[in-house]
């Protein structure tokens, strides 16, 4: 598999095409390398995770890796063999088993994760490291649908597991002082994770948040455009919280409640441009089965209109756009009422 999308320089194909977006993949490798932090959750589950993930999105790239932190704290190829009949496997204690039942959900219908099956990952590690695995799996979730859309990889050569170095915190520079600061998250609370979030892995989030104002405030793709991939996402993965916030920069650039109303099964005969059609598009066989990819007449509208990089972040916001709406499925982080809010861009100043 090649990537239809042109790239730069880079150590992989993926840093390549990603690499068209530096600074949104500079913020990124940070986020992503703090995933393996144990504080997070234990590595060796972390991957356990991930190694799921990647199957049942079919990315094939990622099957073929081994994280370091993983291999160091002692996960074996015997471990990984038996993954697939983790439900019965000795190999695969209660903790390990109840976090991979959450994952499997997580990537197939978070709706159905029960309270019963979120205390199950809370007595076996805690509030703090369910919301880290949560972050994680929706990482892995979003960036192999990622992967696939834009058909980065595989690598020559990796059709043997690959162990490469140790995932590293990535130097991103000064806070940038218009980015938002870390929300407050309150008192870490098991019982509620709207407000608990944040306090529970804070260097994460804050990592996120910064991932996040960049790919906002700091891109080359208008925001309406983005809203628009953004707010298909909520009604296909059904988060109502992620479907009634509209961002405030993208309201003030043209996003109406008439367009937002378009964004609808019946998007291709409707009255929206064809750049937002192609945007659709592109969402719909992210969150499908993005192992078919996307039709060459929508590859040719994205390149048209967005162009190599354009398209690149607009993929990537999906990745974030996913996660994020997974979670608080996942979580039930917010109340099902949640009334239509604009609220402030990421990276933005507040709405006045």
């Amino acid at each position: 598999m090649t990537s239809w999308i042109l790239g730069g320089v880079g150590e992989s194909e993926f840093a390549r095409v990603f690499g068209l977006r530096a600074n949104l993949y500079a913020h990124y490798r940070d986020f992503s390398a703090r995933l393996w932090d144990p504080v997070v959750l234990d590595p060796v589950v972390t991957e356990l995770c991930r190694l799921r993930v990647a199957r049942l999105v079919g990315c094939e790239t990622e099957l073929a890796v081994r994280s370091r932190p993983a291999v160091d704290r002692g996960l074996t190829e015997e471990t990984v063999a038996e993954l697939a009949a983790w439900t019965t496997s000795s190999r695969f204690d209660e903790t390990a088993r109840a976090c991979l039942g959450f994952t499997e959900q997580f990537v197939l219908d978070p709706k159905r994760i029960s309270s019963a099956d979120r205390a199950a990952v809370r007595a076996g590690v805690g509030f703090a490291q369910l919301v880290g695995l949560t972050q994680a799996v929706a990482a892995f979730d979003g960036f192999d649908r990622f992967r696939l859309i834009l058909g980065t990889g595989p690598e020559s050569g990796a059709d043997a597991a690959r162990v490469p170095d140790g995932p590293t915190v990535v130097d991103v520079g000064e806070p940038d002082p218009s980015a938002p600061a870390v929300a407050d998250g309150g008192a870490l609370d098991p019982d509620d994770p709207a407000r608990g979030f944040s306090a529970a892995q804070p260097a994460l989030f804050a990592s996120f948040e910064r991932l996040y104002a960049v790919l906002w405030s700091a891109g080359v793709v208008d925001h309406p455009s983005k809203e628009v991939a953004r707010l298909r996402n909520a009604r296909v993965t059904g988060c109502k919280f992620c479907r009634n916030v509209r961002f405030a920069q993208a309201r003030r650039d043209g996003l109406t409640e008439d367009l937002v109303d378009l964004v609808t099964d019946g998007y291709a005969g409707s009255e929206l441009s064809d750049a937002h059609k192609a945007v659709l598009a592109l969402t719909d066989a992210f969150l499908g089965d993005p192992r078919a990819g996307v039709d060459e007449g929508t590859r040719d509208a994205l390149l048209a209109h967005y162009g190599p990089a354009g398209t690149v972040e607009l993929t990537a916001g999906l990745a974030l756009f996913v996660g994020f709406s997974k979670i608080a499925v996942a979580l039930g982080a917010f109340p099902d009422d949640f009334p239509t809010t604009v609220i402030p861009t990421p990276g933005d100043v507040p709405v006045g």
